[in-house]
């Protein structure tokens, strides 16, 4: 048994145990969503029949370089977490996804060690799900991938530079809050 090499939000890495108690010895295991592979990983027989798959070109490239150039791939995610990294890690691995999945299926020898290394840092050092998902306030901007989130405006009294509420006579967060009834109590 192996354990998987990164986390997956969503996988079966606890569970794996159970899965081969039901399954038991299968001559052919089929794995739709690939992910970390955590469940195959930790088969206890001795393999069969595998086919794996999963339509994430990160997670293809991944599994490829780190056959090809574990040696680079290890390189490369090894980093320490910092969260300016992390989001520029991520906008530039979103910029690359569209051209990283064109290559690998048009060359089943092509991997990019760096992005499997950034890509599985960033996995490791992401909260929950999303990671290089697409989904967020990322879009294309001169042919690369920005946040949108716009930063408050500095001036005129906004953002970081505006005046303090007033917080006695009644306003602000000491008011006192209007008595509704007793019907709610």
């Amino acid at each position: 048994m192996i354990q998987a090499p990164f986390p997956w939000f969503g996988g079966k890495s606890r569970a794996a145990d159970l899965i081969w108690q039901r399954l038991g010895n299968c001559g052919n295991y089929v794995e739709p969503f690939a992910g970390s592979l955590a469940t195959l990983l930790a088969r206890p027989h001795a393999p069969g029949i595998e086919t794996v798959n999963d339509l994430d070109g990160f997670i293809a490239n991944f599994w490829r370089a780190a056959a090809q150039q574990p040696d680079e791939v290890a390189c490369q995610c090894d980093w320490p977490v910092n969260e300016c990294d992390l989001h520029a890690r991520h906008l530039w691995l979103l910029a690359q996804r569209d051209e990283l999945v064109d290559r690998l299926q048009c060359d089943p020898d092509f991997c990019d060690a760096k992005i499997a290394g950034w890509w599985v840092w960033g996995i490791c050092s992401w909260i929950g799900s999303g990671w290089c998902s697409g989904n967020g306030p990322w879009v294309e901007q001169g042919g690369k991938m920005v946040d949108s989130r716009k930063l408050p405006h500095l001036s005129g009294g906004q953002g970081v530079n505006r005046k303090r509420p007033h917080l006695s006579g009644g306003q602000g967060v000491n008011r006192q809050l209007p008595h509704l009834g007793d019907a709610g109590r």
